[in-house]
């Protein structure tokens, strides 16, 4: 049996995302991380494998089987929940708040899986939002999260351990503010400054967002957009570099 673990905080008003409350309310936090839970969620369940919910916080009301993460520690957790689950076959855990992931990118996973022991899915920032396992390899111990390095000493981990490793297309996961601006960009954030507008961030490919002073005063050949979820603020894209 393939199963899948969703490795969730459930979504609340004051908990979670701690790094986004320098910019946004708390409100703004909770209908993001609301929205990222509930199409990731609808994603896993479409693909027909078991999936299982391992949840921090309150537990959520669903039709599916839900667990409360047990260890203090985040590798220790992933650790638990992993084992609990392995003795029924190749498993996949992934977190709440990525972005790319659909149903052909799972069975990717467990395609790999018949042939490697550990996938894992790199994120952006140089950790990683999926990892599957045929077999328990001890990935978590010893390692520090939150850095630009998890995924290289994760995998060398993995190596040291004798087990072979597969690496997934990279994923997107929504961490800091940037990360909003650059899916409104649809590019990477290069720099950040403020003008008479207010504070603009720039992409790679010279497109500019403003986080507008006053709603009513737009920059030249911009285009101007309601909130939205994701973006939940008064925004301005201009979407080429004018000369």
């Amino acid at each position: 049996m393939e199963t899948i673990l969703f490795f969730a905080r459930t979504p609340e008003v004051g908990h979670g995302k701690t790094r986004l409350r320098t910019t946004l309310s708390e409100e703004q936090i909770f209908h993001i991380t609301r929205k990222l839970y509930d199409d990731l969620l609808e994603t896993l369940t479409a693909t027909g494998h078991r999936v299982v919910v391992y949840y921090d916080g309150k537990e959520p009301s669903l039709s599916l089987p839900c667990i409360p993460q047990k260890e203090a520690d985040l590798g220790e957790r992933m650790a638990s929940s992993i084992r609990s689950e392995i003795q029924n076959g190749p498993v996949i855990l992934l977190g709440c708040d990525l972005l790319g992931v659909d149903c052909d990118l799972i069975e990717e996973g467990f395609r790999l899986l018949k042939e490697r022991d550990v996938v894992l899915a790199p994120a952006e920032d140089g950790g990683y939002g999926i990892v599957g396992m045929r077999r328990f390899v001890d990935l978590f111990s010893s390692i520090t999260y939150s850095r630009p390095d998890v995924l290289e000493k994760t995998v060398k981990k993995a190596e040291t351990a004798g087990a072979t490793v597969a690496l997934l297309p990279t994923i997107r996961d929504i961490d800091y503010f940037e990360d909003l601006v650059r899916e409104a960009l649809n590019s990477p954030v290069v720099s950040k400054g403020e003008d008479a507008y207010g504070t603009v961030y720039l992409s790679e490919t010279g497109s500019r967002l403003w986080i507008l002073k006053d709603r009513n005063r737009v920059p030249e050949h911009s285009l101007f957009c309601e909130p939205q979820i994701m973006l939940p603020f008064y925004h301005s894209i201009q979407t080429k570099e004018v000369k």
